[in-house]
């Protein structure tokens, strides 16, 4: 009987298996609601000037372009100049 009885596990887990593949369970499939779709508006982006405003206590001075190579790390972004008359 120990022997005899791998055997018959083995052959009733076959025979599920069979059955499970022969019979899959369905799948309750319900209808997505036909809403409306999301809207988004977009716009062409154009360059332009940017005025900046900064408090702060001390100078505050755009980076020279040689300075700029050599800290670029120091923040993110760019300086592409300033006006004159900016203080």
């Amino acid at each position: 009987m120990k022997k005899l009885m791998p055997v018959i596990i083995l052959a009733v887990l076959f025979g599920l298996a069979f059955l499970v593949l022969r019979n899959p369970p369905q799948a309750d499939r319900i209808e997505a609601p036909a809403g409306p779709q999301l809207a988004v508006d977009g716009m062409k982006l154009d360059r332009r000037p940017y005025r900046v405003t900064l408090q702060s206590y001390g100078t505050v001075q755009a980076l020279a372009q040689e300075q700029a190579r050599d800290d670029h790390a120091m923040a993110p972004g760019k300086s592409t100049g300033s006006s004159t008359g900016w203080m």
